[in-house]
């Protein structure tokens, strides 16, 4: 169940010249793990070695019909174009390749710009303009997105100035490119050019909204569970309505005579020590009272 284990094997027999042996090893661990990036790759690149060009392009193009997903099958479609440009040298099938792609999925814009690689590397020696020129024409007639178009009416700009070889060209493409797609473009840089907004200062700023809301409503409910309670207090008292409050008036009237008692010894006492300083001695009039 380890691919690599696999992989090693089957790169020892090549290496001792026993390709039978290698493709049967690659076979097996594609049969019991199929979908592996780096098998389909190694049984490619076998046949390629082998000098079997076709036979390497078939497996590419077999990982593209058996794949799941928009991304993987992207993935196996450059392989495969790459495949044809570089190891087979068929530039008119992977140009064909990639248009047929393009009709079936119009709104992918990967396949657009891969095409135009294609075109501008055609040809060693200078790119092929007409091909380009026409890529670009067909990427601004599709179903891409406006941002995406723009981008490519962009591109077709800076091609022509570095490669076009008609000044009419040129300027019929700078006057399709101010009426229809320059706005966007501004549009989309002058948005760019915006500070980003700060969701942590609004985080932190709701944060302190809610433990401000949540202490204030801590400190009301406290207060009045205190001042209930001293009001249920002062109910039990006595001091309620209809109670007259008599326990509490009583109290305070004790506590009052009290104070009034004892200022009264406490000014015979000092008196008193004043007396007896200077030799003198008074007999206090009254006791404490408590």
């Amino acid at each position: 169940k380890n691919p690599y284990i696999h992989l090693n094997w089957a790169a020892f027999e090549e290496e001792r010249g026993k390709l039978e042996i290698a493709r049967e090893a690659l076979d097996h661990i594609d049969k019991g793990m199929p979908g592996l990036i780096a098998v389909i790759l190694r049984r490619a690149g076998l046949e390629r070695r082998s000098g079997n060009i076709e036979q390497g392009g078939d497996i590419l193009k077999q990982a593209i019909e058996n794949c799941r997903g928009r991304e993987t099958r992207d993935f196996w479609i450059m392989k495969y174009v790459g495949y044809l440009q570089y190891s087979a040298k068929d530039i008119p099938a992977a140009r064909k390749f990639l248009q047929d792609q393009i009709e079936r999925n119009p709104r992918n814009k990967k396949l657009y710009v891969r095409l135009l690689d294609l075109e501008h590397s055609s040809d060693t020696n200078f790119p092929n303009t007409a091909g380009v020129v026409t890529v670009f024409n067909k990427a601004l007639t599709s179903s891409l997105t406006i941002e995406e178009k723009a981008g490519f009416s962009h591109r077709r700009l800076t091609f022509l100035e570095e490669f076009g070889d008609n000044v009419t060209a040129i300027i019929s493409a700078y006057d399709d490119h101010n009426k229809n797609w320059k706005t966007v473009l501004d549009e989309k840089k002058k948005e760019s050019s915006l500070p980003p907004r700060d969701y942590k200062r609004r985080d932190n700023y709701n944060h302190n909204r809610n433990y401000n809301r949540d202490r204030n409503y801590n400190r009301d409910r406290n207060y009045n569970h205190q001042n209930n309670y001293n009001q249920n207090n002062f109910n039990n008292q006595g001091g309620g309505a209809g109670g007259g409050g008599g326990f509490n008036m009583n109290y305070n009237m004790q506590h009052a005579q009290q104070q009034q008692q004892y200022q009264q010894w406490y000014s015979q006492y000092a008196q008193q020590q004043q007396f007896a300083a200077q030799g003198q001695y008074q007999q206090p009039q009254q006791n404490r009272g408590y």
